[in-house]
């Protein structure tokens, strides 16, 4: 019934199988929340679209990175952090987005990326967001 059922669906939205499987899962099998996600969806590409098109060709390139360079009591791995920060370093110089989110990032990481691409970005558009989550029993 399932594979019937988003088939269907795939037909009738005009998207893809495993795009509608997802949809359908992520809205518990209800077809009329799974089309409205659909046709919102589809409205917010419709708008990004347009907002494209009218814009004359101005783009902006946003980078996001799970760095995985949090601080370590460890030598060894706070090595590999510095030199996992380097690489990432060399591309962000070579790909100079204009926005820059990084998660994880340990003190050590924080303190070379800032240090390297100070040439690229002035203080006031650096900005340092910390959340600390709490652990859940």
């Amino acid at each position: 019934i399932a594979s019937k059922l988003t088939a269907a669906f795939a037909k009738a939205t005009g998207i893809e199988i495993e795009f509608a499987v997802q949809l359908l899962k992520d809205h518990e099998w209800n077809i009329d929340l799974a089309l409205k996600a659909t046709y919102d969806a589809k409205e917010h590409v419709e708008s990004i679209v347009t907002t494209k098109q009218d814009s004359k060709g101005e783009y902006f390139k946003i980078l996001s990175w799970n760095t995985d360079t949090a601080d370590s009591d460890e030598v060894e791995i706070n090595d590999l952090i510095e030199q996992q920060t380097e690489t990432m370093i060399e591309i962000l110089l070579r790909e100079k987005p204009d926005i820059i989110f990084l998660q994880q990032v340990g003190t050590i990481a924080l303190t070379l990326i800032i240090t390297s691409l100070s040439s690229l970005y002035d203080d006031e558009s650096i900005q340092i967001g910390i959340n600390k989550l709490s652990n859940f029993h």
